[in-house]
């Protein structure tokens, strides 16, 4: 290892340290008000089943706090406080190392931020799944949009037969002519006739159906339907995990569904249907797939073509909805913010963003950036400002770490195994297993 790789990695355990002091001093803090969690979530838990220990009940009453009563105070700020050798109390902009008076700070308003929610960085085994199941069934908004914003209808050529989500030309054969209605939705607006086995909706009346394409043109792709479902992005291979978990331990009725993607993957579901689900599960494979169905980066992908695009093509629904909270659990995954995946996370709108992962920092400091670019994905001036200090050469002193921790305590928190006592005692077992030659 060399003296970089021993830097980076002594950087990263001070940053684990100093969150994970500040989480159990807010815990010593708070101890009086700890059961605010344990009350709420009482009747949703199999009691038979799970206990939930201290420090979850901990995380499950920050994360809420989070969410609802700090959502509006500002956590990102380029202003760093100082004392002089009097005490004094003054600021230094930490981009261009400019001090300023304390009454000079309203200057750089437009330059700090609120978040709400925030990174979860408990260490593994430590049930931080467990913790987003449970604020995952706190939901508070109410989606009332059920209706199409039907506007005019278009023209289409009655020799032209449009092709179904599919690819194909929707025929019926003889028999399945007769009852056709069982077989085939016909949208009121471009007569394009869509395999019912193709595309998963909202019992709706078969009389105002209106296929993807057309309600895509007719609503504004930047007009997001609300809704109260959770989006969590994990790995493919711990997805089944969340799922077992929430049948095993949440007592209650819950619409969960799996989304594949609309690349090669029929059916596709609508965003009316996605929008009455409370959990929606999607693996970063499928995420990243989307890309091609994302305007905003097809646009940027094909930026060096010298035509438009002609054919027509679906928007990925993920992106048409405005989520309660988005979840990214092993988020480490998108730390690198120009991958297909890290591209959709970011464009993905939720009123909540969760980055949940062991290890946020795993590589080196740089991986703040993918941080930012997902957790302040509307605004690029945080993102900016990080990007410009990390490319800095002496980017590492005791300002900016400084700095940093203090942004870092605000929105993170982390337990670690050496500061609890009530977790059950491990046991190891080691199998040998005897391998011929043959």
């Amino acid at each position: 290892m060399n003296n970089n790789d021993s830097n980076a990695n002594n950087i990263i355990d001070f940053i684990y340290q100093e969150i994970q002091a500040a989480t159990m001093i807010n815990i010593d803090n708070n101890n009086n008000n700890n059961n605010n969690a344990s009350f709420l979530f009482k009747s949703y838990l199999k009691n038979d089943v799970i206990q939930l220990k201290d420090h979850q009940i901990k995380s499950i009453d920050w994360m809420l706090k989070r969410e609802q009563d700090l959502s509006s105070s500002i956590v990102y700020t380029p202003l760093h406080r100082c004392h002089d050798l009097f005490d004094n109390v003054f600021y230094v902009h930490i981009i261009y190392g400019i001090p300023l008076h304390i009454n000079e700070i309203n200057n750089c308003h437009y330059e700090q931020f609120s978040l709400s929610a925030g990174l979860l960085a408990d260490e593994m085994g430590l049930g931080k799944t467990m913790c987003e199941n449970c604020i995952n069934i706190h939901q508070t908004i109410v989606n009332d949009n059920d209706e199409f914003p039907v506007n005019k209808k278009f023209k289409s050529d009655g020799q032209l037969s449009l092709p179904c989500i599919c690819g194909k030309i929707a025929k019926l054969s003889k028999k399945q002519q007769y009852s056709w209605e069982n077989f085939l939705s016909i949208c009121t607006q471009c007569s394009r006739s869509i395999h019912k086995k193709c595309l998963i909706q909202n019992e709706n009346n078969p009389e105002l159906f209106i296929c993807p394409y057309c309600e895509q043109r007719l609503t504004d792709n930047h007009q997001l339907l609300s809704t109260g479902a959770t989006l969590i992005i994990a790995p493919a291979a711990i997805i089944d995990q969340w799922i077992e978990e929430i049948d095993k331990h949440l007592d209650c009725s819950l619409n969960i569904y799996m989304y594949e993607g609309i690349v090669n993957k029929i059916p596709v579901p609508d965003r009316y249907f996605l929008a009455k689900q409370d959990f929606i599960f999607c693996s970063y494979e499928n995420l990243k797939k989307d890309i091609h169905h994302n305007e905003i980066c097809s646009k940027e992908h094909h930026s060096t073509r010298t035509q438009v695009r002609k054919y027509e093509y679906l928007i990925s629904p993920l992106l048409r909805l405005k989520f309660w909270r988005l979840v990214l659990d092993e988020a480490q995954m998108v730390d690198s913010p120009n991958t297909p995946a890290s591209k959709m996370a970011r464009s993905l709108v939720a009123h909540h963003r969760w980055f949940v992962t062991g290890t946020p920092f795993h590589r080196s400091i740089n991986d703040l950036e993918g941080i930012m670019q997902y957790l302040f994905p509307l605004t690029s001036i945080p993102r900016d400002q990080i990007s410009t200090l990390l490319r800095k050469k002496d980017k590492i002193n005791d300002v900016f770490l400084s700095w940093i921790m203090n942004f870092l305590k605000s929105i993170t928190r982390r337990t670690s195994r050496q500061c609890l006592n009530d977790l059950p005692e491990q046991y190891g077992n080691n199998r040998f297993k005897y391998i011929s030659n043959y």
